[in-house]
């Protein structure tokens, strides 16, 4: 549930954003355990590139380090006019 005009979730709020210097793209660093775990399940099967992979092993470590029960969520393979 977002904060009107905040732009962003509110679990998210303690999270530090910045633009790399491409301009291209940008970093989201987190120093909390609770926020990302709460990013993990926010995206956790929404996922429709390979990068699935590196978000399975974050969460594998979650579940093995921090007693998370968090599950392997697979591809998001709805039509992308449906998951909008």
């Amino acid at each position: 549930m977002k904060k009107k005009g905040d732009g962003h979730h509110p679990s998210l709020r303690e999270a530090k954003r910045g633009r790399r210097p491409n301009g291209q793209s940008g970093r989201l660093t987190i120093k909390k355990r609770d926020i990302l775990i709460n990013l993990v399940n926010l995206i956790n099967g929404h996922f429709r590139t390979p990068k699935i992979e590196a978000l399975h092993r974050l969460i594998e470590n979650l579940n093995q380090y921090c007693s998370e029960s968090i599950p392997l969520l697979g591809l998001d393979k709805t039509p992308l006019g449906e998951s909008a």
